[in-house]
């Protein structure tokens, strides 16, 4: 049987500071709502099993304790906010806990959204989605929301999103009127701990909207890009179709097309494709532009979004 000590150095090290230390914003949160309802509830957390959940989707180990003690941190300050502030739900919590064990459970389950939950009926439990930093970002604002169903044992009210009085223009912007789907403008809600953010060789990769930017150079041509597949994708295309000087005996192409090393990071990031010329000298040769930015909208499926002596693309949709 898997123990805590068989978990990865960086994720032990988490533990420690993240969830063990005293001074930790979960622990803090949870002393906090300890005070509020005059007994304590411990925390549950089989932390192997999570790992075993969701080792997929941290490749920044450092990110994984964090992370998931920001989401419980959130929970306990929105169940103690809903104490203080409704009477309704504080009768509720105290009737209900009064009779069940003094604990919250922290389970991964595969929905898409975070639920509460009594399991068997006597188990308080959060349940958090198979989700990825990111995705725990986006989430961050609907962590807590069904408190208040889960504690009087009432089923939400379901509404269609189109016509649901609780939908505004700030939450969704307009899609067209064949189209069904709704898309929200930002799923941000609330600043993430810097604890919980990715390197950026991991963050950027997911972290919508993709953006990239073109500019001249003298005879050459610099890209940026906040997501590197698509970098590396135009040097690997670009490189290959590179049209030789068949004047140079070494008959290399005329241009150096070469990816450029973040000073983000720690130095396996690349936010730069720079084109220039393999002879300084040659002031007659200019790269072509036309083609990449055609293979940024067309292939890469990026949009235009502004142009003022250079060129900005973004792509708000997920590469599958």
């Amino acid at each position: 049987m898997s123990t805590v000590g068989t978990l990865p150095l960086a994720i032990r090290v988490g533990l420690r500071d993240a969830y063990d230390s005293p001074n930790s914003h979960i622990q803090t949160s949870l002393k906090s709502l300890n005070a509020v309802i005059g007994y304590d509830i411990t925390l549950e957390i089989a932390w192997v099993d999570l790992w075993n959940d969701l080792q997929g989707k941290f490749d920044d180990k450092a990110t994984f304790v964090p992370t998931i003690t920001s989401a419980v941190a959130t929970w306990l300050k929105i169940t103690e906010d809903l104490l203080e502030s409704s009477e309704q739900f504080q009768e509720l919590f105290m009737n209900k806990m009064e009779r069940l064990r003094k604990a919250l459970f922290v389970q991964i389950w595969d929905g898409k959204l975070p639920k509460t939950e009594f399991v068997r009926g006597e188990l308080l439990t959060l349940f958090l989605p198979k989700g990825n930093p990111s995705e725990f970002r986006s989430i961050s604002s609907r962590i807590g929301a069904d408190l208040e169903t889960a504690f009087s044992g009432k089923k939400a009210a379901v509404s269609h999103p189109a016509t649901s009085p609780e939908v505004t223009q700030d939450d969704f912007v307009d899609v067209s009127p064949a189209k069904e789907v709704v898309k929200s403008a930002n799923h941000v809600r609330s600043l993430p701990t810097v604890a919980t953010l990715p390197r950026p060789d991991n963050l950027f990769v997911t972290l919508l909207p993709y953006t990239v930017i073109l500019r001249r150079t003298g005879g050459g041509i610099d890209i940026e890009s906040s997501h590197q597949p698509t970098l590396e994708l135009i040097v690997e295309y670009f490189k290959r179709h590179a049209r030789k000087n068949l004047n140079d005996s070494r008959q290399i192409p005329y241009f150096k097309i070469e990816l450029v090393a973040s000073f983000w990071g720690s130095g396996t990031y690349h936010d730069v494709c720079r084109i220039t010329k393999e002879d300084s000298r040659a002031s007659w040769i200019n790269a072509e532009i036309t083609p990449i930015l055609a293979f940024i909208e067309g292939v890469c499926g990026y949009d235009l979004y502004k142009t003022d002596g250079e060129w900005i693309f973004r792509r708000t949709e997920p590469f599958v």
